[in-house]
């Protein structure tokens, strides 16, 4: 699961995946074009099938091969390593092969061909996102016995002095050069591995303690309420003295327990039970009830579709997160004041509405979100936005921009790991018309 910047093991560089990972699409969408349409063009050229059999029989192969390793990444698992060595080199040896039978051919053009295939391959190897040592050599072993073989096919061919040493030294030239090259962007690749994996380490560090700094100041301030309210216990005389010393120790310890139940939702550890519900009839009855609840100068508006797909979710806490949600929206809106100093009348407007999400789509300020069906449930409010320097730490733990005792800073948090935990996402923004977004996907079965 993902989760905000700087928690532990949220949202830091990740552990780089140990095996291959697959190229990008576009990458391989252009690539296998690219071989396409020089089979086709070859084969026209040379009035042979050959060439088309052998972009097809590339595709298909590397086209495998590729899908094997999204498959296993989105499993979470790593490829064995007999079947990453195997599918590599089944793509390389079909792709060799071409280059070969083009530089054989007694004709310029078919020669500088397959001179461009192999410089082809040389970028291609080079701009690997990924650098495994094994994969390096094959590379280098690769492109450097194809390039000596083409220029042992030439000194065959021109036996005088002076091209046999312009040929054998483009050939030293060329292939340390190439592997020395090599070398240089694998040791790179492992030098950057291992900065980010310091620099994670030192993210969750700083993260744990803020983290275990922040509850320890919150809880202690709770223990003392309890503490002191208990204390006074046995020194009051007056029942109703007694009883209003108890009824503040027992709030003390429903705010423990709400501080307990924020934490545990946020990291993912909640004991969720989801039910269906209605989802029409739930949010009318939300924005009804909170209604009531907010300031005067601040109204609650209802977006809803017209019937709405049921949901199967855990009721309690999506009340609760979406009661954080408002509160935290009319407070940015109370803050605002006009030249009197009076406060200035805002909205928030609470939207539900299945959507269908694409792939393509991105949450940057917040957690992911897979492609797939959901209801959308989205609070914009009147406020002033939330600052530019801010907006990548909002979803934060205890990370808050409110006076001291106006708020925990979990609200956004707990909202996150809501989302995440029932298989959906948050995204927070600024929409361009002004205020804040946040919106809530919470992920629609098949059953319904």
């Amino acid at each position: 699961m993902k989760t905000p910047n700087n928690a532990p093991g949220k949202n830091g560089p990740a552990l780089r995946y140990r095996g291959l990972l697959p190229s990008h699409s576009y990458e391989v969408v252009h690539r296998f074009a690219l071989i396409l349409l020089a089979g086709i063009t070859i084969g026209w050229a040379t009035a042979s099938y050959l060439p088309l059999l052998w972009s097809a029989l590339y595709i298909i192969v590397n086209g495998a091969y590729q899908a094997s390793l999204v498959r296993n990444r989105a499993t979470k698992g790593v490829l064995p390593l007999w079947r990453r060595i195997v599918g590599l080199l089944s793509g390389t040896s079909i792709y060799i092969a071409m280059i070969i039978y083009l530089w054989l051919h007694e004709n310029f053009v078919l020669q500088f061909a397959a001179t461009s295939g192999l410089i082809g391959y040389g970028l291609h190897s080079l701009a690997r996102p990924q650098k495994i040592l094994w994969v390096t050599i094959v590379d280098s072993l690769a492109i450097a016995s194809i390039y000596i073989f083409m220029v042992l096919t030439l000194i065959i061919t021109y036996q005088d002095g002076p091209t046999l040493a312009v040929l054998v030294a483009c050939l030293f030239s060329v292939v340390t050069y190439f592997i020395t090259s090599q070398w240089r962007a694998y040791k790179r690749s492992q030098a950057i591995e291992v900065a980010e994996q310091r620099l994670m380490r030192n993210r969750e560090m700083e993260a744990v303690g803020r983290l275990t700094g922040a509850f320890a100041h919150d809880f202690n301030n709770i223990l003392t309420a309890m503490r002191g309210n208990l204390d006074l216990y046995d020194e009051v005389t007056d029942p109703v003295e007694k009883h209003r010393i108890m009824q503040e120790a027992q709030a003390a310890t429903a705010r423990a327990a709400n501080l307990t139940q924020q934490l545990l939702t946020y990291s993912g550890k909640a004991i969720l039970r989801p039910q269906h519900i209605a989802t029409g009839a739930f949010v009318t009855d939300f924005v009804a009830m909170m209604g009531r609840n907010l300031p005067e100068e601040i109204a609650l508006r209802l977006e809803v579709s017209d019937n709405p797909p049921p949901l199967k979710v855990d009721v309690q806490t999506l009340e609760m997160v979406l009661t954080n949600l408002v509160r935290n929206a009319a407070d940015a809106i109370v803050e605002q004041c006009d030249i009197d100093g009076r406060p200035i009348a805002g909205e928030i407007t609470l939207s539900c509405a299945p959507m269908a999400m694409p792939a393509s789509r991105a949450a940057p300020a917040a957690s992911e979100i897979r492609a797939g069906n959901y209801l959308r449930l989205a609070l914009l409010d009147t406020g002033p936005g939330i600052p530019a320097d801010v907006l990548p730490h909002i979803c934060e733990p205890f990370y808050t921009t409110k006076p001291l005792g106006r708020g925990s800073g979990l609200g956004l948090a707990m909202a996150q790991g809501f989302a995440e935990q029932s298989g959906g996402a948050l995204r927070v923004s600024n929409p361009s018309e002004g205020g804040a977004l946040v919106e809530l996907f919470l992920p629609l079965t098949r059953a319904e």
